[in-house]
């Protein structure tokens, strides 16, 4: 909780990308929390740097 009381977060709803004919993220929802850590992991070429 930071100083005003609030929970931050951030919220990604519904994100796709696409190349060419392959989709890398279709329809991805998250919510990231305040105070929280995330990481990513995938093989080559899933999308976590796109995202």
């Amino acid at each position: 909780m930071n100083e005003g009381g609030f929970i931050m977060e951030i919220k990604v709803q519904n994100v796709s990308k696409k190349f060419k004919n392959n989709y890398v993220l279709k329809n991805v929802n998250m919510t990231f929390k305040e105070g929280k850590i995330y990481g990513f992991s995938g093989r080559n070429g899933s999308g976590k740097s796109v995202f």
